[in-house]
């Protein structure tokens, strides 16, 4: 029987042992090669982590005066022509230029407690404000903001080529066995269902996570990126929309234990604790 059942489930486990293996030596690779030139970035990101911490990272740029952190994109990047040095996905992208950029801009942040407090005072039905959730759409079908809708500024893997595979198997590394891929039909699909310019509106954008801030600290002088940060980039730098835009500064967890109740797919509350299993499988 044991012998009928790993023959059953050999099919399906070799592929994913061979990339997980072939991940590692990719990673390792790379590492050598760092160590070897000295060189203090890794490859350009392909692959990420886990979807909330697949997230761009600020590398120490040149110690030279009034050098600025230079922005390292861990997940794929889709290849637009931005104004020079705004566009947040590329490698070569100054984050510091960003930040000045998106503080121009007016872009602010909404901490969890100022959401639920909107919330309660109607702003889900506000028609001045468009609370838009950038989670890939099987995790906002499991549970989202009120009033909040879908648009996929990263999407669950859906190829299953080689390299599909490969960054399948570098996301499983960190217990994550779906993996995300950015979606290259963003801006469109935001433009298609929000026509530009919304002059006079408010665009909310949501994601889970708690790294995006403009507020500069000892470390962080110009901020941190998020993917909530890097759709505003993208919408107020090229998708031509004249509109104030919004993020919220602190995860989804924050919201619920701040008091914030969430909503599935179907309009139902969500359990606050199957939303903490949820949140910890997707």
């Amino acid at each position: 029987i044991a012998h009928v059942r790993l023959m059953i489930r050999a099919p399906v486990v070799a592929p994913v042992a061979w990339a997980c293996a072939g991940a590692l030596l990719v990673s390792c690779a790379l590492a050598a090669r760092v160590a070897m030139s000295g060189e203090r970035s890794v490859a350009r990101g392909a692959y990420g982590v886990r979807t909330r911490a697949a997230l761009p990272r600020l590398a120490a740029g040149p110690a030279s005066a009034g050098a600025s952190r230079g922005l390292r994109n861990r997940c794929a990047a889709r290849a637009t022509t931005l104004p020079a040095g705004l566009n947040p996905t590329q490698d070569a992208a100054d984050w510091a230029v960003v930040s000045k950029y998106l503080k121009d801009k007016g872009v602010s942040a909404v901490t969890a407690p100022e959401l639920i407090s909107r919330i309660q005072g109607g702003i889900a039905g506000d028609e001045d404000t468009i609370i838009v959730d950038l989670s890939p759409r099987e995790r906002w079908e499991r549970y989202h903001v009120p009033g909040a809708q879908n648009v996929e500024l990263f999407r669950l893997i859906k190829d299953w080529d080689f390299k599909s595979m490969l960054r399948r198997a570098n996301f499983a590394l960190f217990m994550d066995f779906q993996g995300t891929e950015r979606n290259p039909e963003f801006l469109e699909d935001f433009k298609r269902r929000y026509p530009p310019p919304l002059t006079g509106k408010t665009i909310l954008l949501i994601d889970d996570c708690e790294f995006g801030t403009l507020e500069g600290t000892k470390n962080f002088p110009d901020g941190r990126i998020s993917r909530s940060l890097i759709a505003a980039t993208e919408l107020l730098s090229e998708g031509g929309y004249d509109c104030t835009v919004a993020f919220l500064k602190d995860s989804l967890v924050k919201f619920v234990e701040d008091g914030g109740t969430l909503l599935n797919g179907d309009g139902e509350p969500v359990d606050p604790n199957l939303f903490r299993l949820q949140d910890m499988m997707m």
